[in-house]
């Protein structure tokens, strides 16, 4: 897969963690397309697992940081997504970049405040 077709998921929010359940719901459904907000009509279930796949090591990675004691900066810093966004962003420039900029950054972050504060309460 060279992420010509991929990266799709519209990662301009970081990700919030009901975001995994709702996924996997999802999933369940006996569905022949899902019509994503951005992107093609998927007609199997691969990359819905995948973006599940992705935001469950996101969630996984950062906390085993913070049970380590690590700060946000060394957090980003041990994190790797480098699997997932070969599969999903490609050898694509742009692509890679919206990965790096609209998804991992913010997502980090995200994930390191909800590991450290629980539930956000200053956010929808």
């Amino acid at each position: 897969m060279n992420g010509s077709k991929y990266f799709y998921c519209c990662f301009f929010l970081p990700p919030k963690s009901p975001w995994i359940a709702t996924l996997k719901e999802l999933s369940n459904y006996d569905a022949t397309a899902i019509i994503p907000g951005h992107g093609p009509v998927e007609r199997d279930k691969l990359y819905l697992q995948q973006v599940v796949a992705l935001l469950e090591s996101l969630t996984n990675q950062v906390h085993a940081g913070v049970k380590e004691g690590l700060n946000l900066e060394q957090v980003r810093s041990k994190v790797n997504f480098a699997d997932f966004k070969e599969k999903m962003a490609g050898n694509d420039y742009f692509r890679g970049r919206a990965f790096d900029d609209r998804f991992v950054r913010p997502g980090v972050e995200r994930a390191y405040r909800e590991a450290k504060e629980g539930k956000l309460k200053d956010e929808n």
